[in-house]
C-alpha cells in the first residue's frame, strides 16, 4: 500500500491552524481517512502530545469504520509507531518545536523511533537512490480529502502589538489588501506583512494588491505598521527561528545562531558597521549548504528583509544611531516634561547614575549622556512628567527652569 504522512503539528504555538480544524471535523475526518485506506493509503498522523484527546477521538472512529488504528508517543524507540502494523497510525509529538516536522524525512522518522531529524530537503531523493516520503499539511490534507470544502487557505492574522486573531478563511488568490482589511488595521499605517514559514515571506506595502502567494502553506501573517521596528522584527523571528534549527548541520545551527545574533545586538544598541555587509556574505553560502529547507528559508528571509528595510536596520548603527519605529527599548530615551514636572525630587532620588539635575520646585532635568534607560525615573514620577521617547523627543530645556506645574 502508498504510504501517505500528514502533518498537524503547529509551526507556531499560538496558531494551531491544522489542528484546529481537525478538531472541529473528527468524525469526517475519521471517514476520510478509512476511504483513504480502503483505496490503497495507508495514513500516518502527526499531532502534538497535548491532543491525545483529539488523536484518542479520531483512531476510536476510524477503528468504529473497522480500519486498523494505533495511538503511540512518537520518536519512541520502545515503542515504534510502525511496529503495529495499523493502517492509520497517529504520533503524539514534542510541540517545543514545529518547523522541523515540515521536512518529510524527518516527519517519517517519528514513527520509526527516531528523533524528528532532516536528511535533505523536501523531495530530494536519498544517496542510496531511495525516494523520499509524501508529506502534506493537515489542512491541504483536510480540503483534499473534502473534510474542509474550498481552495483557500486559514490563517492567524498577528497584530503589530503581537496578538494573535482567530483563524480567519483566505480566499484564493487573495491580496495582502485583504488580510490588511481582515485585521482591522489602517492600510495607510501598514509598513509591511509577514507570511509565516514556511513561506516565510516579506510583502511590503507597495505589494500589498498583489495576490499572496500561499502555495508553500502558511499558518501565521503578520501585519507590521509604521510603529513597528524591521530590525526588532527579525530579532525576534530569527530568534524564534534558531530554537527551531536541530542542530545537526554546521551551516544551518551555526548560520541560523550568528543571524539571531546579530539581529540581537543591533536592537541592543550593540551593533557594527558591518553587520549587513557580514549578513549579505553568509545568507547566500548558509542557503546552499543546509541539510534542509528549515535555515535555507532563514537565509533568504534575512536577505530579503536587508534588501526591503536595510537603511531602517542600519539606522541603528549609523551616523544616527536611531531606532526610527521607536520600539526598539535600548533607543529610546528619558526625558522630564516641562508641563507637569513639580519639582518633587523622586526622579531625582531613584537614579543612580547621577543624571537628572533639579531641586525643589524646579523642572528636572535628564542629562542623555550619563542616562543608562534603566527606567528607574520613569516608574518613580508619580505625576507622569517622566516620558519614554523613540525618534520623535519631546523639548526640554538644558538646564532646571522653575516650575509652571503645581502638585
Amino acid at each position: 500500500m502508498d504510504k501517505l504522512y500528514i502533518n498537524f503539528m503547529p509551526q507556531y504555538a499560538d496558531a494551531p491552524v491544522s489542528l484546529w480544524l481537525l478538531k472541529k471535523n473528527v468524525d469526517a475526518a475519521a471517514t476520510a481517512a478509512a476511504d483513504a485506506v480502503k483505496n490503497g493509503t495507508q495514513l500516518r498522523l502527526l499531532l502534538p502530545s497535548g491532543a491525545s484527546d483529539t488523536a484518542a477521538a479520531l483512531t476510536a472512529a476510524v477503528a468504529s469504520s473497522g480500519v486498523s488504528a494505533h495511538v503511540v508517543r512518537g520518536s519512541n524507540p520502545d515503542d515504534e509507531a510502525e511496529a503495529s502494523a495499523a493502517d492509520v497510525i497517529v504520533t503524539l509529538n514534542d510541540a517545543s518545536f514545529g518547523f522541523v516536522y515540515t521536512n518529510d524525512r524527518a516527519a517519517a522518522r517519528v514513527f520509526t523511533g527516531d528523533k524528528p531529524i532532516p536528511a535533505h530537503h523536501n523531495g530530494e531523493a536519498a544517496l542510496d537512490g531511495s525516494l523520499p516520503p509524501t508529506l502534506i499539511s493537515g489542512e491541504a490534507w483536510l480540503r483534499g480529502a473534502g473534510v474542509v470544502e474550498g481552495e483557500g487557505t486559514y490563517v492567524s492574522i498577528v497584530g503589530p502589538d503581537g496578538t494573535y486573531a482567530k483563524p480567519v478563511e483566505l480566499a484564493e488568490g487573495a491580496c495582502g489588501t485583504d488580510v490588511v482589511s481582515a485585521s482591522g488595521i489602517d492600510a495607510s499605517e501598514v509598513k509591511a506583512l509577514y507570511l509565516g514559514f514556511p513561506t516565510s515571506v516579506f510583502v511590503p506595502a507597495d505589494k500589498l494588491a498583489e495576490p499572496l502567494d500561499l502555495s508553500r502553506g502558511c499558518d501565521v501573517v503578520r501585519v507590521y505598521t509604521t510603529k513597528n521596528c524591521m530590525a526588532a522584527a527579525m530579532e525576534r523571528i530569527s530568534a524564534h527561528w534558531h530554537n527551531e534549527s536541530c542542530g545537526h548541520c554546521v551551516f544551518g545551527h551555526e548560520g541560523s545562531w550568528q543571524i539571531a545574533s546579530i539581529f540581537e545586538d543591533i536592537v541592543n544598541k550593540r551593533g557594527l558597521a558591518g553587520d549587513l555587509d557580514t549578513l549579505r556574505d553568509l545568507c547566500p553560502t548558509m542557503e546552499l549548504n543546509t541539510i534542509c529547507d528549515v535555515d535555507a528559508m532563514l537565509a533568504r528571509t534575512t536577505l530579503q528583509a536587508i534588501e526591503l528595510f536595510g537603511d531602517e536596520i542600519a539606522a541603528h548603527y549609523g551616523a544616527s544611531k536611531t531606532c526610527a519605529a521607536g520600539e526598539c527599548v535600548a533607543y529610546k530615551t528619558y526625558h522630564v516634561l516641562v508641563s507637569k514636572c513639580v519639582g518633587c525630587g523622586d526622579c531625582l532620588a531613584a537614579c543612580e547614575d547621577g543624571a537628572i539635575l533639579g531641586k525643589a520646585k524646579f523642572v528636572h532635568v535628564i542629562n542623555q549622556l550619563k542616562c543608562t534607560q534603566c527606567g528607574r525615573c520613569y516608574d518613580a514620577c508619580d505625576y507622569h512628567a517622566v516620558v519614554r521617547a523613540g525618534a520623535k523627543k519631546p523639548k526640554t530645556p538644558p538646564r532646571p527652569i522653575p516650575c509652571r506645574a503645581k502638585a
